[in-house]
């Protein structure tokens, strides 16, 4: 009887009692919404992934209404995400939580800045951007023919909605710098005086050997693909041009002082302010030029860097003789990173790395290396793609080695590979990448190559300590011209100035920072951030200290925020035994 009563008292409380929600599992699921509507609003993002069962058939809608519809999803993930207690998560869940939170409170900031209405880009534009997926476009069955020509088909439309996205944005204020729309309009020339099959839109149809596949590709190349390239080129030389910003910074557009401010926490995961950024770009270039004026006496017996840099320029023993020979010397020096990589790491990727050319059409208005990453279900490999333009240059030589351990080994290749092949974590930890990781771990790579004993004189050192000055001086001029009124002269002349690069060269990088502002940022910022952890961990370890163990600690959870990735570097050494 007290039984009865004592149940029927405390049941139906203990009934009502609310569930404790297991904050774990409401991360996990809104981490998998997020990547199922990021694959199905960038469907292109599966190809880059070459995610295993993937179709590879359909295009981004980039029209006004695709772009409210991505930022409602946006808005409603991050609205959960912010509600879950980060404190109440497991170790690789707040990797997870982490990068994901970044991802989406970046993005949201960066609306302000209305890229759509905007994008002309040698680097980031709708042609560069589909020139790397026709790339990377799978083939080799009838399935996956098909799906290439249903994409490759829709080609034009994602053409027409890019003409008409600009012609909004001249309507709201919002234009492209004119010297990058001078690149873009010489590089669409390139492939429309070139023949239908040395396109890069054809490209999927030189990795299979199908004649009727072939065929039509090349029937695409030259009728719709060519017809909506004209249009695009027209548009933008009678149109677009005369009405294109000749001031290159970013402010010049409405509210164009949020987007930088934006941009900054975008490219670099931090909140920094211009004026704090410039102020360590002249503080770190002054030490790095001291480094070089160093070696230079050390080596050369003159101070004078950029002089000595400049007579090898001009020596032949430091110019690559044709673009045939390009290949082959970059697959030697990467042959030679991947053989002393295991005494460094302790992770090591399973998928290779492969150096293909940069199609042509861009060599003049990209850099000198691209990484693609390789696809998750071993269909592709890693891609190093090389400017063969840049490469013949002379002192192209110089840059041959430097390159390659920033964009294949131990860089891009390792940073993204071992991320995309680690069990155990999330796939939105193994997918998505932050540039201030990627770029910094890039110019960590160049530096730490030093250490592996990769480079073999200091000719080729003292180029890569030149690098390093160039990272810190893009601080400065890109900062420069984005908050303090520089002019595109004065970057170039501070950049010829501090650096033996060309003029050629130095206009090259200067665009670059002009049309793509913050993303110049993330090389030195994530550079210094990492860094300083092994400064830290090299200082509380002592003779403890593992460098492969560092490594695999800053690479196992893929391209995770600065702020995350100190956090996680000082539990690690928090953890670590008593000596």
């Amino acid at each position: 009887m007290l039984l009865r009563a004592f149940a029927a008292a405390v049941l139906p409380l203990a009934l009502a009692a609310p569930i404790r929600q297991d904050p774990g599992r409401d991360l996990v699921a809104i981490a998998d919404e997020y990547l199922q509507a990021r694959l199905a609003a960038f469907p292109e993002f599966a190809t880059q992934l070459g995610l295993p069962g993937a179709k590879h058939d359909r295009v981004r809608d980039r029209s006004p209404a695709g772009e409210r519809a991505w930022w409602k999803q946006e808005d409603a993930l991050l609205a959960r995400l912010k509600a879950i207690d980060a404190g109440a998560l497991r170790r690789t869940d707040r990797v997870t939580h982490g990068i994901l939170l970044e991802e989406l409170e970046s993005s949201v900031r960066l609306r302000v800045c209305n890229n759509r209405l905007w994008t002309v880009s040698p680097l980031t534009g709708w042609q560069a951007f589909y020139a790397g997926i026709a790339q990377q476009q799978p083939v080799g069955t009838p399935p996956l023919r098909q799906q290439a020509l249903t994409r490759w088909n829709a080609l034009p439309r994602v053409v027409d909605a890019e003409i008409a996205n600009l012609k909004e944005g001249i309507e709201k204020g919002y234009t492209a710098p004119a010297v990058n729309v001078e690149r873009v309009l010489a590089g669409l020339d390139k492939i429309l005086e070139a023949s239908p099959t040395a396109s890069p839109f054809y490209s999927p149809a030189t990795r299979d050997s199908t004649p009727a596949f072939r065929a039509a590709m090349e029937r695409l190349a030259s009728g719709p693909i060519a017809a909506a390239l004209r249009r695009y080129r027209d548009y933008l030389r009678n149109d677009y041009l005369p009405k294109a910003r000749t001031d290159v910074s970013v402010t010049a557009l409405p509210q164009g002082a949020a987007c930088y401010r934006a941009a900054i926490r975008r490219f670099t995961t931090l909140d920094l302010e211009g004026d704090e950024l410039y102020e360590m770009g002249v503080r770190e270039l002054a030490a790095a030029e001291s480094s070089a004026s160093d070696l230079s006496r050390r080596g050369f017996g003159d101070p004078d860097y950029r002089a000595v840099l400049s007579a090898m320029n001009q020596d032949p023993k430091y110019t690559i003789p044709s673009r045939n020979a390009v290949i082959p010397e970059t697959d030697s020096i990467i042959a030679r990173a991947w053989a002393v990589a295991p005494k460094w790491f302790g992770i090591l990727p399973k998928a290779p790395v492969k150096v293909e050319p940069f199609p042509e059409f861009e060599e003049q208005s990209v850099p000198a290396g691209q990484y693609l990453r390789a696809a998750l279900d071993g269909s592709r490999p890693g891609i190093y793609r090389i400017n063969l333009y840049l490469f013949t240059k002379p002192g192209g030589r110089l840059e041959a080695d430097r390159i390659a351990f920033h964009e294949a080994i131990p860089g891009h290749h390792f940073q993204l590979a071992i991320g995309q092949e680690r069990t155990g974590l999330h796939p939105i930890a193994r997918y998505l990448f932050n540039s201030a990781f990627a770029e910094g771990w890039g110019i960590y790579s160049e530096r730490v190559a030093d250490e592996m004993g990769l480079y073999r004189s200091d000719a080729e050192r003292l180029k890569d300590l030149e690098a390093m000055i160039y990272s810190f001086a893009t601080l400065v001029m890109e900062t420069g011209m984005h908050t303090r009124g520089w002019t595109r002269e004065q970057a170039i002349a501070f950049e010829t100035g501090h650096t033996s690069r060309s003029e050629e060269q130095a206009a090259l990088d200067v665009d670059r920072r002009i049309g793509w502002p913050g993303q110049g940022l993330s090389y030195p910022v994530g550079y210094l951030e990492i860094r300083r952890l092994r400064d830290l961990a090299e200082k509380r370890l002592g003779d403890r200290f593992d460098i492969r163990a560092f490594h695999d600690r800053v690479l196992e959870d893929g391209s995770v925020p600065l702020g995350l990735l100190r956090a996680k570097i000082e539990a690690w050494l928090d953890q670590a035994p008593a000596s």
